[in-house]
C-alpha cells in the first residue's frame, strides 16, 4: 500500500512539472512546481520513515509514529516520525569510533552518583563491556566528577511538604479531586512566593498545570508576574530580572539554560517530579524496548531520566557563590516513596525542611 502511494506520488509530481512546463502563465507554473516539490517531498519522506531497518545501521531498531497539530489558520499539520529506539550504536559508530577525543561536561551528567545511565545510552563501555565485541571495542572513558563550589549547606534550603496530596489520591490516604489539589497547590505557590517577596522561578511539568495555577493565583500575586508564551523567552527572562521581584511560571524549556543571577532569583518551585509522561509514544516504546531485551523501564530510564530533569531545576537557583535561596518540590513522594530516597541523594547536599516556618524564617 505504501508503495504504491509512493509511486502515485510520483507520477503526481511529474505530470505536475509537465503541466507547469505548457503554461504561459508564470504564476501557473510556480503553483505547479511547488506542487510537484511537495508530492516528491512527501513520496520521499513516507519512504525513509516506513522502510524496513537495514543496510549500515542493521543493528538499530526504530519505532515509528506521528503527531498532528494545529497551525495558526487552524489547519492540522501530521509529522511522520522514526526514532531510534536506543542511539548507542549510532554514537559509537558515527562519533566515539570516529573521533579520537571526546568530551562530555555538564553539571548533571551523573545519576545515582555515576555516569553508567549516560555511558549506555551514548555507547560507551559499561563495566566489561569493553571487550563485549572483538570486532567493535568500545574504549573504557576516563570519568571525573568535580564538587561544586557552592555552599549548599549554608545558602540553600530544600521545602518538601509532606501533606499536600496529589491528583489521584492523598499523602495521608484520601483521593483528592484534581480541582482540590489544584486549588492547594496554588496556595502552597502563593505561600512560597510572599515568603520569598516574589523573587521567584515556578517550574511546571504540564501546560495544564501551569495554566491552573495562573489562573488561580492571578490578581492574588502582589509581584510582577511573567508567564511563558507571552513573550520571547529570552525577553520574558531579561524583564523579570530586572523587575528584581517577579514571578515567573515556565514549563519545559525553563528547566535548564536559564540563567538569573543574583537575588532577582531566590525561590525555584517545582510542582512535581519531573518523570516523563507514561503515554508519550517515544516513552512508551523505549519502556517497552528494555522490558523485552530484560531490563527495568522503571529503574533503567525513568528514574534516571528524572534523576537529571530534577538536578536541571533545581540547578536554576544558584548561579554564584554568593547567591541564597529556597528550592521547593511540591511532591510527597519524595518523602514516601522508596525512590525518592534515590531522587534526593542525586541532588546537592543541603538541609531539608517539610514546615513552610523555616522557609519563613530562612528568607527572614
Amino acid at each position: 500500500m505504501q508503495a504504491d502511494l509512493c509511486s502515485h506520488l510520483n507520477t503526481l509530481g511529474r505530470d505536475l512539472v509537465k503541466i507547469g512546463e505548457a503554461s504561459d502563465s508564470l504564476t501557473d507554473r510556480d503553483q505547479a512546481n511547488g506542487l510537484a516539490r511537495a508530492a516528491s517531498r512527501i513520496s520521499t519522506e513516507l519512504t525513509q520513515v516506513t522502510k524496513p531497518d537495514g543496510g549500515k545501521d542493521d543493528s538499530v531498531e526504530y519505532f515509528r509514529w506521528f503527531h498532528t497539530k494545529r497551525l495558526r489558520n487552524g489547519q492540522p499539520f501530521s509529522t511522520l516520525v522514526k526514532t531510534p529506539l536506543a542511539i548507542d550504536e549510532l554514537m559509537h559508530e558515527s562519533l566515539l569510533n570516529e573521533t579520537p577525543r571526546t568530551v562530555f561536561v555538564s553539571a548533571t551528567l551523573a545519576t545515582g552518583n555515576n555516569f553508567d545511565y549516560l555511558k549506555g545510552r551514548l555507547g560507551m563501555a559499561v563495566g566489561n563491556d569493553a571487550a563485549a565485541s572483538a570486532e567493535k571495542p568500545r574504549r573504557v572513558p576516563v570519568e571525573i566528577a568535580e564538587g561544586s563550589p557552592f555552599d549548599y549547606e549554608r545558602n540553600c534550603l530544600l521545602y518538601i511538604p509532606r501533606a499536600l496530596g496529589g491528583p489521584s489520591g492523598g499523602y495521608g490516604g484520601a483521593a483528592d479531586s484534581t480541582d482540590t489539589y489544584g486549588a492547594r497547590l496554588a496556595q502552597e505557590v502563593l505561600s512560597l512566593i510572599d515568603a520569598a517577596c516574589g523573587r521567584t522561578f515556578v517550574l511546571f511539568t504540564s501546560n495544564r498545570m501551569l495554566n491552573e495555577v495562573r489562573e488561580r493565583i492571578w490578581g492574588r500575586c502582589g509581584y510582577p508576574m511573567f508567564v511563558q508564551g507571552e513573550m520571547p523567552n529570552g525577553r520574558l527572562v531579561a524583564e523579570f530580572t530586572e523587575a528584581g521581584d517577579g514571578v515567573l511560571l515556565g514549563t519545559n524549556s525553563f528547566w535548564e539554560g536559564v540563567d538569573v543571577p543574583g537575588p532577582a532569583l531566590s525561590c525555584v518551585i517545582i510542582d512535581k517530579l519531573p518523570f516523563a509522561t507514561p503515554d508519550a509514544p517515544t516513552q512508551r516504546a523505549r519502556e517497552t524496548y528494555i522490558r523485552e531485551h530484560g531490563g527495568d523501564a522503571f529503574r533503567d530510564l525513568s528514574l534516571p531520566q528524572a534523576q537529571m530533569r530534577l538536578k536541571q531545576g533545581f540547578g536554576r537557583l544558584l548561579r554564584t557563590t554568593t547567591d541564597r535561596g529556597v528550592v521547593a518540590i511540591l511532591d510527597g513522594r519524595l518523602w514516601s516513596k522508596s525512590y525518592g530516597r534515590a531522587l534526593l541523594a542525586a541532588l546537592p547536599p543541603c538541609p531539608r525542611t517539610d514546615r513552610m516556618v523555616d522557609v519563613q524564617a530562612f528568607f527572614a
